[in-house]
């Protein structure tokens, strides 16, 4: 996602709020699960995640693996 890349993560947790109707813990937790590249996770170093909302076989921590 172009704008957590860029550091945008207040503008990114307002978007989320936005969109989904959820609250401020929830959209901040949201946030922190998009990948930062597409098929790595945001936790380790694994990098063959396929599927748009996956578990990282090697940390066990859900992914939201979207290809902008």
């Amino acid at each position: 996602m172009t704008m957590k890349i860029s550091g945008q993560h207040l503008q990114i947790v307002q978007k989320i709020q936005e969109t989904f109707k959820i609250g401020l813990k929830n959209s901040k937790a949201f946030m922190e699960h998009i990948n930062l590249k597409h098929g790595d996770c945001h936790r380790c170093n694994y990098t063959n995640l396929i599927g748009e909302n996956i578990i990282c076989p090697k940390y066990k921590s859900v992914n939201t693996n979207w290809k902008i």
